[in-house]
């Protein structure tokens, strides 16, 4: 109706997510000792499904030749695996990208929580490596994949929503890594929920953004303003 015959739209990505860990089961799977439910499967399904992406996951044990087979079979535009990017025996995921002549562009990152998060390039297929613990996936999902996501999408803004705003409460902070803490905002000011360990989920199921607490900064007052990010449809 206005003379427009053709229009430029943007691909919708093919994105696998690779659950390695051989303690993991099945939902609805009865728990044995030494095994657990996988649950970032299910985090990571639901997350790729609101941002319109085409997705699959498969959940890998702990062994080399398997893992670099379901690298291999992923036909994706992205890859995603979560656990085996730390330094313990079982960590096998950089051994084998590097195996296979993955560029390993960035393996450590210096926040919490996510630490030993890896980002790769296999084949010209970007990889994101992230830690296992849920709470970790979650925020380097939001934080780094979703806008990696966004932008093969043609948006023109791939980040969360940013706004400075004053802490509800004062602030004290050990160590040296940057943090992104779970956050709601009430009447203009970040209230900070407990915090929690990389594996408790609670604090970002009732999060509403994540506050973002610099390296260089370890002391808040009441009113002093810090950088937040508001998480996607909350």
């Amino acid at each position: 109706s206005v003379g427009v015959d053709q229009v430029q739209t943007a691909i919708r990505p093919k994105v696998t997510v690779l659950v390695t860990g051989s303690e993991f089961l099945a939902p609805g799977v009865k728990v044995v000792p030494g095994r657990i439910h996988s649950s970032n499967d299910v985090m990571l399904g639901a997350a790729l499904e609101r941002t319109g992406v085409t997705w699959r996951t498969s959940r890998e044990p702990d062994d080399r030749e398997t893992l670099r087979e379901a690298v291999l079979g992923a036909d994706s535009d992205l890859i995603i695996t979560t656990g085996g990017v730390s330094v313990g025996d079982h960590d096998l995921v950089r051994a084998v990208l590097e195996d296979l002549g993955a560029e390993i562009v960035v393996h450590g990152v210096a926040q919490k929580p996510g630490k030993p998060m890896l980002f790769a390039m296999l084949d010209g297929v970007p990889v994101f490596g992230l830690p296992g613990n849920p709470r970790a996936v979650m925020v380097l999902f939001w934080e780094y994949v979703l806008p990696f996501l966004r932008k093969l999408m043609g948006a023109a803004d791939p980040f969360l929503r940013t706004e400075h705003l004053p802490l509800a409460e004062g602030l004290t902070v050990k160590g040296n890594r940057a943090e992104f803490r779970a956050a709601c905002v009430r009447e203009g000011c970040v209230h900070l929920l407990r915090d929690e360990g990389s594996h408790m989920l609670r604090s970002l199921v009732e999060a509403e953004a994540l506050a973002v607490i610099p390296s260089d900064q370890r002391t808040f007052r009441p009113g002093d303003r810090v950088e937040v990010h508001h998480l996607p449809g909350r």
